[in-house]
């Protein structure tokens, strides 16, 4: 049986990138972190993402940083109990409706510019 021709980056409402952050302690970083891998993310992808950010346990204000942002194709989720980071990336990774799906840690160890 053959495959469907369908390129579901174009299918309206689902983007071509679900990135998922999981975060713990990151209240005092969350936002500058996010508002700078917003751009950069919608940069690359000429607007088709989603940001979907776990914050893996409520210790902080991580989760209240984050939800004041209201940037265009955040989702700010998470639950009171820390459970660690694969359960914040597994968490994040139903909820991602993308073509392709990846993840970044909230702290930016790693450049996502490079």
């Amino acid at each position: 049986m053959e495959k469907p021709d369908t390129n579901l980056a174009t299918v309206p409402g689902v983007p071509e990138l679900s990135l998922v952050i999981p975060a713990y302690r990151q209240a005092a970083t969350i936002q500058e972190d996010l508002i700078r891998l917003h751009k950069i993310v919608a940069d690359i992808t000429n607007g088709s993402f989603e940001l979907i950010v776990v914050v893996d346990g409520f210790v902080d204000q991580t989760m209240e940083q984050a939800q004041a942002l209201q940037l265009r194709n955040l989702l700010v989720t998470g639950y009171s109990a820390n459970v660690g980071k694969g359960h914040a990336v597994r968490f994040g990774m139903h909820l991602a409706k993308g073509t392709f799906v990846g993840f970044i840690d909230a702290g930016m160890d790693i450049d996502p510019s490079a």
